[in-house]
């Protein structure tokens, strides 16, 4: 399916970049994406990697509270998405050469775009994975690209949901991504953090999450990780995941999916993910 089954809204960030046959929000140049297959990774750094609506700003937040070991909830750092370049900012990666060490990153990229010491890594480093159902993540981007002025709106649900499945959609297949993340789970530099997990079990992901991270806490202090960093905790508005955050359930998919549509969506994700061993919970 062609780009043509999109309107496009008005906005200083459209279209999108192309690259390698894949769309990408503006603010991530083909300079950028071609300069990751240099960016050196360093002994200590912290990388969250997931694709759109998985939960990342989530994690990434559980993480910093994490690292930053104190009893108080701590303001959003400066926020570096390695393939980003942010108005009025040197691109991420180049302002990262400059940050002290640990470093905390993040990055939507899929395996085969990311830097080698990402992609294979040999230095130090901590890597944390977030995937979620494929069903929940169509329905909340679907809503996310409706709202937001720098992605193209959906001509309807139902040609998003094609598109979504054929990776015509801005950072291409979502099966394309966590598989390539998941040839790594067997790899100690990871850990993959499923949205259902975190969203329902949410002490024992936290806590071993902070294992993961050589930073243990005790049942108090995950208790105020969780409190800090709760999906319920209201928003100031302006902040960025007032713009983000929608409903964060799981299961969100059953309100919006009829079952044939619901049917063809499970037939595509058996044959993309048979074989893998990556399985989702939907409910």
């Amino acid at each position: 399916m062609s780009t043509s089954s999109y309107n496009l809204k008005s906005g200083p960030d459209l279209p999108y970049t192309e690259y390698r046959g894949r769309q990408f929000l503006s603010l991530v140049t083909q300079d950028s994406l071609e300069a990751m297959q240099n960016f050196e990774l360093r002994d200590g750094d912290v990388v969250t990697i997931g694709y759109p609506k998985t939960g990342t700003h989530w994690i990434r937040t559980i993480v910093r509270q994490i690292l930053h070991e104190k009893r108080e909830r701590c303001d959003e750092d400066v926020d570096f998405v390695l393939e980003h370049t942010y108005p009025g900012r040197p691109p991420c990666h180049v302002e990262l050469q400059e940050v002290a060490s640990p470093r905390l990153m993040h990055t939507f990229l899929s395996r085969d775009l990311a830097p080698p010491g990402l992609a294979r890594p040999s230095q130090k480093i901590k890597v944390l994975v977030m995937l979620r159902n494929p069903k929940d993540i169509c329905i909340s981007y679907y809503r996310w690209s409706q709202q937001v002025n720098y992605l193209k709106t959906p001509q309807s649900w139902e040609t998003f949901q094609e598109d979504f499945l054929c990776g015509n959609v801005q950072r291409g297949s979502y099966y394309d991504h966590a598989l390539g993340w998941w040839q790594m789970k067997d790899d100690p530099h990871f850990l993959f953090i499923k949205y259902e997990d975190l969203r329902k079990r949410t002490f024992s992901t936290v806590k071993d999450t902070a294992v993961f991270l050589n930073k243990p806490l005790s049942d108090a202090e995950a208790e105020f990780v969780i409190e800090s960093c709760s999906f319920e905790t209201p928003i100031e508005p302006g902040k960025k995941l007032a713009r983000i955050k929608r409903k964060g359930v799981v299961g969100d998919w059953k309100n919006n999916f009829t079952e044939p549509q619901s049917e063809a969506f499970d037939k595509h994700s058996k044959e993309k993910l048979e074989g893998s061993g990556l399985e989702f919970e939907y409910e």
